[in-house]
């Protein structure tokens, strides 16, 4: 990690314009190996020179812009250094609306949702990642390939412990899961038991079922009837079973996944709004200006 920031901006020669906040950012810039110039005193880079790769401004129109440069807003410096990966420039052109400034201290898994720039962030860190592998000798293209492919078909398993450790909130879904395995098993083995007791009154009755299969009786419904009353035979071994100290812990576990779920539908309808919205500005101006005609 310590290797990764000090390298991120490795011959990268940035210069400041006035009107940015410039102690900020010459000082993210230099702690990530890069080289910060500004219009001044003491600066060991003039705007001229043409060693400068990216010319951070906050204006939307530039008098004079030099072809061998890249013209970017200040949030790609910090955006870059946040996510220990080079931003796509493109996206902080002087004038563009900028992306969404995301907080790296948020886990999206730990929330369950992942804003679409995340989702792009992270395969920005990937490819990232993958192409310092390449270089340095340690993987193949074909062997890289797979590691990813296993890595997804394993996601959340080989963690798992390391996560519980780390995160009381895992750590409770990690206890959660295991308990209702070990209450199935229970309901299961009680289940059992029944169809044990019960089997020779089956094979007493089984004449008469099969008459009554023959005429149409609801025999077909005993299926979903029988899983109906597994549910019930479960529920109920559960409120057995546990203690009160553990019941209390299971019924802050659900309100809790059930604000979660809460928020994440409120997310996803703000994040719909907002997509009609910006689909139905660029109509509503193209209506404005047939009117003016």
């Amino acid at each position: 990690e310590a290797a990764l920031c000090g390298a991120l901006f490795r011959g990268a020669h940035i210069f400041l314009a006035r009107e940015v906040p410039r102690e900020p950012l010459a000082l993210v810039i230099r702690a990530f190996g890069g080289v910060a110039g500004w219009d001044g005193e003491g600066s060991p880079l003039q705007e001229t020179d043409e060693s400068i790769t990216h010319h951070v401004v906050d204006r939307p129109v530039q008098g004079h812009r030099f072809l061998t440069r890249e013209y970017v807003q200040p949030q790609w410096v910090f955006d870059s250094a946040n996510w220990r990966v080079l931003m796509p420039t493109e996206k902080y052109a002087p004038g563009q609306a900028l992306p969404p400034h995301l907080s790296p201290f948020v886990d999206n898994e730990e929330e369950g949702y992942a804003p679409d720039f995340a989702q792009e962030i992270a395969r920005l860190q990937e490819a990232a990642r993958a192409a310092r592998m390449r270089a340095s000798g340690l993987i193949s293209e074909d062997a890289f390939a797979e590691e990813a492919a296993a890595r997804e078909a394993s996601a959340g398993e080989g963690d798992a412990a390391a996560a519980a450790a780390a995160d009381p909130a895992v750590a409770e879904r990690q206890y959660q899961a295991e308990l209702n395995k070990e209450l199935r098993a229970a309901a299961k083995a009680a289940s059992k038991g029944q169809e044990a007791g019960s089997s020779e009154e089956d094979s007493e009755e089984g004449g008469e079922d099969a008459e009554m299969d023959e005429e149409g009786s609801p025999e077909g419904k005993a299926p979903a009837a029988k899983g109906a009353a597994a549910e019930d035979d479960e529920a109920a071994m559960k409120d057995i079973m546990m203690t009160r100290k553990t019941k209390k812990f299971y019924e802050r576990v659900q309100r809790a996944q059930l604000g979660k779920r809460e928020r994440i539908e409120e997310l996803e309808a703000r994040k719909r709004k907002l997509s009609t919205q910006q689909q139905q500005e660029p109509a509503a101006g193209s209506t404005s200006n047939k009117r003016r005609k």
